[in-house]
This record gives C-alpha cells, sequence and structure tokens, in this order.
C-alpha cells in the first residue's frame, strides 16, 4: 500500500471530504472568535490557548506580510492538495479572526507568498 501523509494512504477515508470532518472558514473564524471572547472556557483555558496559538513557529502565511509588531495566533496546516492558516491578529483597529485555506491545489510553488499577501490585504482593510 502506498504510504501518504504521516503514513495515511492518500486514498483513506480521513483524506477524502466526502467522508471526513472538515471544516470551512466561517467555522474556524466563529471557533476563533469563541477562544478570543472566553465564550465556554475558563479564563486559564482561553489564556492557555492564545499562548500556545502566539508561538507557532510557522509563520509563513499570516504573519509573513504583516509589519512585526502585529501580533498574530495563529495555526498553519494542511494534506496533500489542501493548505490553510487560520487565527487571530491584533491590528491597529483591534483584533479580528481570519481563515485562509486553500483546497485542490495542483501546483504548489509559492503558494503561501501568495496566502501571505491575501492575509496583507484583509489587514489592511481591517486596518481601515
Amino acid at each position: 500500500m502506498e504510504q501518504g501523509y504521516r503514513g495515511l494512504s492518500p486514498d483513506c477515508d480521513a483524506l477524502n471530504e466526502e467522508k471526513s470532518d472538515v471544516s470551512s472558514p466561517s467555522d474556524m473564524v466563529r471557533l476563533l472568535e469563541i477562544v478570543h471572547n472566553g465564550d465556554f472556557l475558563s479564563e486559564g483555558s482561553r489564556d492557555g490557548m492564545l499562548h500556545i496559538l502566539k508561538r507557532q513557529k510557522l509563520r509563513s502565511i499570516i504573519p509573513y506580510y504583516l509589519p512585526p509588531d502585529v501580533i498574530a495566533a495563529h495555526k498553519t496546516g494542511g494534506v496533500y492538495s489542501v493548505r490553510c492558516d487560520v487565527g487571530i491578529v491584533w491590528g491597529p483597529s483591534g483584533p479580528y479572526a481570519v481563515a485562509i485555506m486553500a483546497k485542490r491545489i495542483t501546483d504548489s510553488t509559492d503558494l503561501d507568498p501568495k496566502l501571505a499577501r491575501i492575509s496583507r490585504i484583509v489587514f489592511d482593510e481591517m486596518a481601515g
């Protein structure tokens, strides 16, 4: 059997969008809003989650083209033909949640910088 991402077969149910749980950008933005607002979370849990997200080492999408003093608490992800970064950005007008997702990727050449430009466009729009 061919081994793919993390030892999974490329045709396994976990990687099949019709057979597995998937989330949308709006799902992820809502989840980030819940975390940011502390809905359903203790203050310690909320702070712990944000602390972990702020320490993300892969900074090639959401924070990449943002000013260096801007804080981003985010999580990257991807398998095969999917790439994403979701997070909370503390911009000049206040915090906002953003989810940048790409799927059915056939050419990943310079993909992260392209997605990072979307992040910058959102940042500029949210900054007013």
